[in-house]
Order: C-alpha cells, then structure tokens, then sequence
C-alpha cells in the first residue's frame, strides 16, 4: 500500500497559475486508487476533485467547482473575450474511466455573449444507460432551451435540439449589425446529429427549423425620412446542413 501527500506551491499548468495545492494520493493492495485535491485558480474559481479507481478502471468520486469566471478563462494570449459569467457545478462520477458517468447541477451566472446579457443559466445532468448523459436547461431569460443527449465514449456521439424563442440576433453579432444597420429575430427549432471527436468518418446532420425570422435594414426614404426594409416568413423556413452543403429542405413563402 502507498498513502502520499504531494504540496505544489505557485505551480502553473497550460498557462494557467493556481495558488499552493495539496494532493493526496493512496493506492491498495487491491488496485483501487485515490486521488484528492482542491485547486484554486489565481484569476478566481475553485475545482475540488475526490476520486477513486479500482483495476478494473470503475470510477466513483465527486466534482465540485466553484465561481469559475469564464472571461478570464476566455481571455487568453491578450484577446478580449467573447463571452463571461460565473460557472459552478455539484458533479457525482460514477461508470469507467473512458467512459465516466455524470449527474448533478450546473449553473451559470451573470452570463453574456457579445453584448447580449444571458442572466442566468441552469442545466441538469442525468445519466441515460450505462455510456451516455442527458443535459437539459435553458439561458437568456429562457428564449433558449437546451437538450442534449451525450454520449462519454469517444467519438462523443451527440443529439441535441435547441429550441429558440424570438432570439435577437443582433445581440449575439454586433459587429455585423452595425456594419449593415440591421437586426432580427428567430424562433424555431435546431437539431443537430453527430459526432463531437473529430476522427469520425460521419459528418454532422443539422436540421433547423425557424417557424419566425425577421430582418430589419435601416433605410431612409427619396424625402430623407425613415423608410426601414422589414423581411419576414410567412411560412416556416426548413434547412439543413450536412457538413460540406447547407440547403434549403422546403420552399418556404417570405414577405417584406
């Protein structure tokens, strides 16, 4: 049997820097290992990790995390990042090593992307058989709903459907919005079907469906007053995208 303590002390791993850490390390006759430690990022957020494996590489333990912010996650090399918030989690680990089980919480806080305020985020994490995770919640004031069936065996075979409420494209593309002086909303339905590894010979199904999507440009009229050009479905608009092509999948009746 082997119990050991390991002290790290101003360490740093993949250019992020924690503040000192103690690992505890033992290991049994009969294969199973244990590994404990909390460790604390210097630009804020606190991941505590208590697991164990045994020979047969079963894995039982907890995750927790606490206040990761995800700015300054993002924010590497100097870029100024495109997305922020408070990230936590309450995780129980359970399955194998190559395939590991999760179900608990996860929330986010204070959350945005470009300009666009997401307020807060929920999302639950529950298993489903003995390889996969189901993940469900909703952000931005719950316009966006999520639903995402996970495999935790590569390739990390994915379905997950988004379903969308009058969502303001011009909040999440700024940039582009002020450079054509427009805007829009959609609502509707995203699915997407495929796997996340990127050594899959399938390509990537998706398939959306916008039941409303609506476009404004600004425009002056031959007098100089406001005369904006409004574009809008009548009918819903079908697309899909298979990895090389996107297309239309039914004509749909649009008005402006």
């Amino acid at each position: 049997e082997l119990d050991a303590v390991a002290k790290l002390r101003n360490w740093s791993l993949a250019d992020e820097e924690y503040k000192d850490t103690t690992l505890t390390l033992s290991s049994k006759r009969n294969g199973e290992q244990h590994v404990e430690g909390t460790f604390t990022r210097k630009l804020g957020g606190v991941l505590h990790v208590d697991t164990i494996f045994d020979r047969a590489t079963r894995l039982a333990g907890v995750l927790s995390l606490r206040g990761l912010p995800l700015d300054s996650l993002l924010a590497q090399g100097g870029a100024l990042p495109v997305a922020g918030g408070a990230l936590s989690a309450e995780l129980q680990l359970s399955g194998k090593a190559d395939a590991p089980m999760i179900e608990g919480d996860v929330t986010l806080l204070r959350s945005w992307v470009q300009r666009a305020f997401l307020g807060s985020a929920a999302f639950t994490i529950e298993p489903v058989g003995t390889s996969s995770i189901r993940i469900s919640g909703h952000v931005f004031q719950r316009r966006i709903s999520i639903d995402w069936l996970l495999s935790t065996k590569a390739p990390y075979q994915s379905e997950i459907e988004v379903q969308l409420r009058r969502v303001e494209l011009d909040r999440f593309a700024p940039a582009l919005s002020e450079k054509y002086a427009a805007r829009g909303w959609v609502s509707g339905t995203l699915l997407y079907k495929g796997a996340l590894a990127g050594d899959s010979k399938d390509s990537p199904q998706v398939h959306a469906t916008l039941t409303e999507a609506e476009f404004i440009v600004d425009n002056d009229d031959e007098n100089g007053r406001p005369a904006p050009i409004r574009v809008r479905n009548r009918t819903p608009v079908e697309l899909g995208y298979d990895g090389t092509t996107l297309s239309v999948i039914k004509e749909a009746t649009i008005a402006g």
